[in-house]
């Protein structure tokens, strides 16, 4: 082999790897390229959850959306349906309990008939049970669920316990205790929500209705309570 033919020879091996080493750096460069891209993706399940986190978070959301309380009843009309017509009914239901105890057991057992069926049929402007209350805004609501007892007259007592079922709003929410006040008919009697220290006011309502309150939350929004339609 002459001089020549050599150093072709070693001038095309040269030539062959001048030519292999960049497309094996380019395809190095491409998979790095991609492999950065994957890495960069966003994860849909983290995106899923953000979006979970905020509706739950989002301000003014209603456990139980309402059409609005009713309206305020007139006192005259109230007073007639309510304060006269339901409760004849409720002591006809009572004296009836208390004259087949008499039948069953005797004077002894007349008395003892009596005292339950005052304690289970309470007269109508008795506060013990459920009532609605507006959350906040007139078109939310939850309920005030309230215990009271009787002394040994039978008659009910004028503060008690009470419990907030659903209610988003942090007044309603810490709500424990209630204390109602006295005026000669019961109507504008004022009745307060306490909490569980029994010092804090967190609702002030007015007896605008035997089974119909309205009033303001401790910042003022305005709230109504109300039961039986009002």
């Amino acid at each position: 082999m002459t001089k020549k033919a050599v150093c072709a020879l070693g001038a095309l091996a040269l030539l062959a790897g001048c030519q292999s080493t960049p497309s094996t750096d380019s395809s190095t460069s491409r998979q790095t390229g991609t492999q950065a891209g994957m890495a960069a993706a966003p994860q849909p399940v983290t995106t899923a959850q953000s979006a979970v986190q905020a509706t739950t978070a989002e301000a003014g959301y209603c456990a139980r959306p309402i059409s609005g309380p009713p309206p305020k009843p007139a006192k005259g009309a109230d007073f007639a349906k309510n304060g006269i017509g339901n409760n004849l009914k409720r002591n006809v239901a009572r004296n009836s309990i208390s004259m087949l105890g008499s039948a069953i057991a005797g004077p002894l057992g007349g008395a003892v008939a009596q005292g339950v069926a005052s304690d289970q049929i309470r007269t109508e402007q008795d506060l013990k049970g459920d009532w609605a209350i507006t959350d906040g805004r007139p078109d939310c609501g939850c309920t005030m669920s309230i215990s009271s007892g009787t002394n040994l007259r039978m008659e009910s007592s004028k503060a008690g316990k009470l419990a907030a079922e659903g209610c988003q709003s942090p007044f309603l929410a810490q709500a424990a205790r209630w204390s109602l006040g006295h005026t000669f008919t019961g109507y504008d009697a004022p009745l307060a929500i306490l909490a569980s220290d029994r010092k804090t006011v967190l609702v002030k309502l007015n007896r605008d209705g035997i089974n119909y309150f309205s009033g303001q939350l401790a910042d003022g929004t305005p709230v109504t309570m109300w039961r039986r339609g009002g």
